[in-house]
């Protein structure tokens, strides 16, 4: 009960403390992004849904510590429109990556970017460590970022309407 009021506040509060121009994004400045199943994903996709952009690395294990909410919130709230688009930062090959993925289960788009830290995309979010995550509102505003366990699974409940299920 106390992450679900911490999340209700913080999404009431945040929007209006984190970028002041909400339409403008780090999101919008690095889309569209190829997936590796090959799907580009745009603005467009992303509109209208509660997005988490996830930056991680299979060797960072606070990131690993986070799969199991991840996945938990992906499968409670996928169909009320939560996304995830996670953009890792391994500096491998792709098969590598790819195994990984599979062998982990983890359903949502992954963007590979071997150029770790100095990627486009790491770079317009100005990630610096991992992990580094940044969740938005339906309406594309940031209202949180590094939100961990309970509490991001709460925030994304409030955020889809539904509260803790």
């Amino acid at each position: 009960m106390r992450a679900l009021l911490a999340a209700l506040l913080l999404v009431t509060l945040a929007p209006r403390a984190v970028w002041s121009e909400p339409a403008r994004t780090p999101l919008a400045q690095v889309l569209p992004l190829r997936d590796l199943s090959g799907r580009t994903w745009t603005e467009d996709d992303l509109a209208g849904r509660v997005v988490l952009i996830d930056f991680w690395a299979t060797w960072c294990a606070p990131c690993l510590a986070e799969l199991p909410h991840q996945k938990r919130a992906w499968e409670t709230y996928y169909d009320d429109g939560f996304r995830i688009l996670a953009i890792s930062l391994d500096q491998t090959d792709l098969a590598t990556l790819k195994r990984w993925l599979r062998i982990q289960e983890v359903p949502w788009p992954q963007i590979h970017d071997n150029r770790g830290f100095e990627g486009p995309a790491a770079l317009a979010f100005e990630v610096e460590t991992l992990p580094r995550s940044f969740l938005f509102d339906r309406a594309g505003r940031l209202v949180a970022a590094d939100l961990r366990g309970e509490a991001f699974e709460a925030t994304v409940g409030a955020l889809v309407g539904l509260g803790e299920r």
